[in-house]
C-alpha cells in the first residue's frame, strides 16, 4: 500500500522564498523553474498558489501553515497592461481571484483581469512575490505594490551572453555553499550556481578540480567550462579516514583525465581508504575550496567518511548555527540553535542567558535552561518544552531527531579540562558511528574567541561523544544529560 505525504510550508518559509524569487527575477527577467523551499523543489505554479493562501492568511491576522499542492501551468498566458501601482485592496482581490481559480480548475490562472489591464501568469508571481519580500523586510503588507511590464521579458531582443569561464573565486565560493548544502541535506544538489549561472554538478566537479590543480600549481587562472556528462553509475566500498594534500590532488588529477578521456565524470575512483564514488568526489573537494576560501591556503588532509546517501545518516531537516558570544553562554545558544529548527527566532542568546540566570562563575545550570523556554512560551505564547532525560541509548536519539526534535546534550567540555558544554546534535549515523554536532564554541582550533565565527558540522564518534556524556555522570555533573526540545 502506498502512503500520501503532506508536505505543509510555514509562513516564515513562503516569506523567504518570495524573496529569493524577487531576486531571481529582478536579476534574470525570468522566473526560476522551480523555488527550493525546506529541501522541497516546488513549481511556479505551486508557488504562486502558496503565496496567496498565505497572504490571504497574514490579511486575516493568522499565519498557519500552508499544504504544498498539485498545481499546473496555465495553458496559455497573455499580458496586456500598463506600468502602475496595484493598492492593497486590490492586490488581495486578485490573489482571492487566483486562488479560486486554483481551486476550480487545478491550474494556475494564464491572466487575471486588474485595473491596469490584464496581467499574465510570470508577472502575477513576480508581483505578488514582491509584497511577501516586502513583508518579510518589514513585518507588514504594504499599501501598494509598483508593477512593470519591463519587469518580465519573455522574449530578449539579444540572446544573454553565458558566461564560458569562471574565476578561481567564484569557484571557490560556489564550491563553500555547495559543501553547507551537502552538509545540511545529505546529497548533491540538482545544480550549483556559478557567478549567477546555473552549471551541473559534473561541469561543477571540472570547474573544482582544475581549480585545484592550478592552486597547487601557484596560479589562479579563470577555468573554462566544459560539457560533462554524469557517470553511469556511481559505487563506493571506503573506511573513515584522511586523505593527505598528495593524495587529493592525485585524485583530482585523475578526475579531469577521466572527464577529458571519456566526457564524463569518474564513477568512482582508488584510494588509500578504498573506491571513492562520484558524490564523495564531489563532496571532498568542495570541502578542499571551502577551506581554501577560509584558510587562503589548501588543507593537509582533508577527512573524507563514506557517501551518507547509502549509511543512514540521519539529520534535523534545518536550524541556523549560531557562534556563542561570551565564554559561558553554550547553552543558550544551543537553545537558540535548537530553537531554529522550528523557526523560532525571535529572541537573542542574551535574552536567553538573562531567562536561564547565565553567569561566568557556573555557566548555565539545565534548570535554567528549562527556565529559558519557559519564559519563551510566556512571553511569545508558544508551546515548547525541555526535558532532562538519562542517556540509555543511541537508538533513543535518533528516533527524536528523525521525527525533528532537536536534542541538546550536556558533555565534557572539548577546550575546558573539568568543564561542561552544551551541544545540538545535529545528526547521527549509526552504521557509521559518527554523530554531527552543532556546536557554539567550537572553530577546528581548540580554542575560543567571541570573534570566531565556528563551524555549523562538528563531528565526532558516538563513542567519544559517549565517553563524554560518562565523564559527567562519573563526575556528578549531571545525571540526566539528554535534553530533548518538544514543540507542543
Amino acid at each position: 500500500m502506498e502512503s500520501t505525504t503532506t508536505i505543509s510550508i510555514t509562513s516564515v518559509q513562503i516569506n523567504t522564498a518570495s524573496s529569493t524569487v524577487k531576486s531571481y527575477v529582478d536579476t534574470n527577467h525570468e522566473l526560476p523553474e522551480y523555488v527550493t523551499i525546506n529541501n522541497n523543489q516546488v513549481t511556479m505554479p505551486q508557488f504562486l498558489d502558496l503565496m496567496v493562501t498565505n497572504l490571504k492568511n497574514i490579511n486575516s491576522g493568522t499565519k498557519p501553515s500552508v499544504n504544498l499542492e498539485t498545481v499546473n501551468e496555465p495553458i496559455s498566458t497573455t499580458d496586456n497592461f500598463k506600468t502602475g501601482s496595484l493598492t492593497k485592496s486590490e492586490y488581495l482581490t486578485l490573489s482571492q481571484s487566483i486562488g479560486s481559480t486554483i481551486d476550480t480548475t487545478g491550474k494556475a490562472p494564464g491572466s487575471i483581469t486588474c485595473t491596469l489591464g490584464t496581467m499574465g501568469f510570470d508577472n502575477l508571481v513576480y508581483n505578488f512575490s514582491k509584497i511577501l519580500a516586502f513583508y518579510s523586510t518589514n513585518n507588514r503588507l504594504p499599501n501598494y505594490v509598483s508593477v512593470s511590464k519591463s519587469s518580465i521579458i519573455k522574449e530578449d531582443p539579444v540572446d544573454p551572453v553565458t558566461p564560458t569561464s569562471f574565476t578561481s573565486a567564484q569557484i571557490n565560493t560556489a564550491a563553500s555553499s555547495l559543501k553547507t548544502y551537502i552538509d545540511l541535506n545529505s546529497k548533491l544538489p540538482n545544480y550549483v550556481t556559478v557567478n549567477n549561472v546555473q552549471v551541473s554538478v559534473p561541469q561543477f566537479l571540472q570547474l573544482m578540480i582544475s581549480n585545484l590543480i592550478n592552486i597547487n600549481s601557484g596560479t589562479k587562472p579563470s577555468v573554462n567550462l566544459q560539457n560533462v556528462n554524469s557517470p553511469l553509475s556511481s559505487t563506493e566500498n571506503m573506511k573513515i579516514g584522511k586523505l593527505t594534500k598528495s593524495e587529493f590532488i592525485n585524485l583530482a588529477q585523475s578526475t579531469k583525465s577521466t572527464i577529458n578521456s571519456t566526457g564524463k565524470a569518474p564513477g568512482s575512483l582508488s584510494c588509500t581508504l578504498g573506491t571513492i564514488s562520484y558524490e564523495n568526489l564531489v563532496y571532498n573537494f568542495s570541502k578542499v575550496l571551502a577551506f581554501y576560501t577560509t584558510n587562503n591556503r589548501l588543507p593537509n588532509y582533508v577527512t573524507a567518511y563514506p557517501w551518507p546517501s547509502t549509511l543512514g545518516w540521519i539529520s534535523l531537516s534545518h536550524y541556523t548555527y549560531h557562534h556563542q558570544t561570551t565564554d559561558y553562554t553554550c547553552g543558550p545558544s544551543s537553545l537558540m540553535m535548537a530553537l531554529s529548527s522550528y523557526d523560532f527566532a525571535k529572541v537573542s542568546e542574551s535574552w536567553l542567558a538573562n531567562a536561564a540566570s547565565s553567569n561566568s562563575n557556573t555557566g548555565t545550570s539545565q534548570n535554567g535552561m528549562i527556565a529559558a523556554v519557559n519564559a519563551v512560551n510566556a512571553a511569545y505564547g508558544t508551546n515548547f518544552s525541555l526535558t532532562m532525560e538519562k542517556f540509555t541509548s543511541w537508538n533513543v536519539i535518533a528516533n527524536y531527531i528523525s521525527q525533528g526534535i532537536p536534542v541538546i546534550v550536556r558533555v565534557h567540555s572539548w577546550l575546558d579540562t573539568y568543564g561542561t558544554h552544551y551541544v545540538l546534535i545535529t545528526g547521527i549515523n549509526m552504521q557509521t558511528g559518527m554523530i554531527r554536532l552543532g556546536d557554539s564554541s567550537y572553530n577546528g582550533k581548540g580554542t575560543f574567541s567571541v570573534n570566531d565565527v565556528g563551524v555549523a558540522i562538528h563531528e565526532v564518534t558516538l563513542s567519544e561523544l559517549q565517553n563524554r556524556i560518562q565523564w559527567m555522570l562519573d563526575n556528578g555533573k549531571a545525571t540526566s544529560p539528554i535534553m530533548p526540545l518538544f514543540n507542543n
